[in-house]
């Protein structure tokens, strides 16, 4: 299914003139100089981003997975809040709805994506899971098709179901093609790891925080 939807995400994104901004990766095979990392030399080629988000926008409610919403930003994101968001709700019972918000740099709209999950109505409470690029800088760069993939995956990490459970310090993190658990400082995992998920999808942990969602195609 996966493949499918990423087929017709494809074809919506190739309607888009911005669809023809290609570039390879600038370091395959050239070593990355200091300076590169404090440089962003074309930043309006970022823009295929805001372009990719709405291509998925338009794949998602057109093949009946979701219907969608204009929002503001939830205000208590990392970056500056954006008026340009939109908020996805499944048609699927019990997955969970995307946050989609294309953010700028360098005063250049539609160049950055953060995503995120687990709002309700207008998006209010909803969770960021991730930005694409996560730094735009040259020496970060990884071409175009690289930027696209992140996109694409930061996307699917809701669309394609997931279980987050989390606490003070750390977060676990199970997806279709992932799992993730990270801590910060001595931050412990009151739960066996190889159990955490199972757990949590068992109504088992309570005490701290758990989003499951499952995929946006699963049913109907």
């Amino acid at each position: 299914m996966k493949d499918d939807i990423l087929a017709a995400v494809d074809r919506e994104y190739a309607t888009d003139p911005l669809s023809a901004v290609t570039w390879d990766a600038p370091h395959a095979d050239v070593e990355i100089r200091e300076e590169e990392y404090s440089r962003v030399t074309e930043p309006g080629r970022y823009r295929i981003v805001g372009a990719r988000v709405d291509a998925w926008e338009r794949t998602l409610v057109g093949l009946g997975l979701a219907r969608s919403q204009g929002i503001v930003t939830p205000s208590d994101w990392t970056q500056a809040p954006s008026q340009d968001a939109v908020l996805l709700v499944p048609t699927v019972e019990g997955a969970q709805p995307l946050v989609l918000v294309k953010s700028a740099f360098d005063d250049i709209p539609a160049t950055v994506l953060i995503a995120g999950t687990g709002g309700a109505g207008a998006g209010s409470g909803a969770r960021a899971v991730g930005d694409a690029p996560g730094c735009a800088c040259d020496g970060c760069d990884g071409g175009s098709g690289q930027l696209l993939e992140d996109v694409d995956e930061l996307v699917w990490s809701v669309v394609g179901g997931f279980v987050r459970v989390w606490g003070d310090g750390w977060l676990a993190e199970q997806r279709e093609d992932r799992t993730h658990i990270s801590r910060k400082g001595g931050a412990r995992i009151p739960y066996p790891q190889a159990e955490i998920f199972d757990m949590a999808r068992a109504g088992k942990i309570t005490r701290d925080t758990v989003l499951i969602g499952e995929p946006w195609y699963a049913a109907g």
